[in-house]
């Protein structure tokens, strides 16, 4: 029911989301309220008053569905309220829930992100492959986010880093500050740069990450 109320809206211009819902039990019947994306009005809480509020995309608008679970698999659908204050887009550009990426799509960026591509060229790709898609930049950000903390999990990124390492055979070393099990210090090496060294010990060149200069010519 769900699926075909978002593609009647889809073609009518403006996008659903789920306002209320209830799975039914304790003698009340399971429901479920379907509202425009940005239906109703904003609500400033007191912990956010010293935020300024530039604007919102609620436009109070008091569209409103709802559906009824008869017996398991059949709904019965009623318009509580029809009236629309806002007006129909040609292109849903912008919106939650046109902008989901595709179990497709959401693939094919994992698999960018693993090859450190940008997310602005991520975005153009993507945009190739589906030229109907609704995908935006703040959707690409969120998703690469996503996966990457996927992969990190509950490490840290110096956990992270020491795993990455110890995966890819890297050699490394680490130092602390005195007195404590903070890492100060990381150097590590690719196995092949091992080998280069090895081979051409005459120059050694250095990446420093929190010196100015970029390479140091020894």
């Amino acid at each position: 029911m769900l699926e075909w109320v978002r593609e009647k809206a889809k073609k009518l211009g403006f996008t659903t989301v789920i306002g209320k819902s209830d799975k039914g039990g304790n003698g009340i019947s399971a429901f479920v309220t379907v509202i425009y994306e940005r239906g109703g009005s904003y609500t400033e809480y007191k912990r956010m008053t010293r935020r300024k509020i530039v604007g919102s995309v609620k436009c109070k608008c008091l569209f409103r569905l709802r559906g009824y679970l008869l017996i398991p698999g059949d709904w019965s659908l009623k318009v509580s309220d029809a009236r629309q204050s806002h007006d129909m887009a040609n292109v849903l550009k912008g919106y939650k829930t046109t902008g989901r990426l595709s179990p497709n799509e959401r693939i094919h960026l994992h698999e960018m992100a693993e090859s450190n591509v940008p997310p602005r060229k991520m975005l153009t790709n993507l945009s190739k492959r589906n030229i109907n898609t609704s995908t935006n930049i703040k959707n690409v950000y969120n998703a690469c986010h996503e996966y990457r903390q996927s992969i990190v999990g509950t490490r840290t990124d110096v956990q992270y880093l020491f795993k990455s390492l110890v995966e890819n055979e890297y050699v490394y070393h680490c130092r602390n500050y005195p007195d404590s099990d903070d890492v100060s210090d990381i150097f590590w090496s690719h196995p092949d740069g091992i080998k280069l060294f090895n081979n051409f010990s005459t120059v050694l060149v250095l990446d420093p990450l929190t010196r100015p200069t970029s390479n140091v010519f020894l």
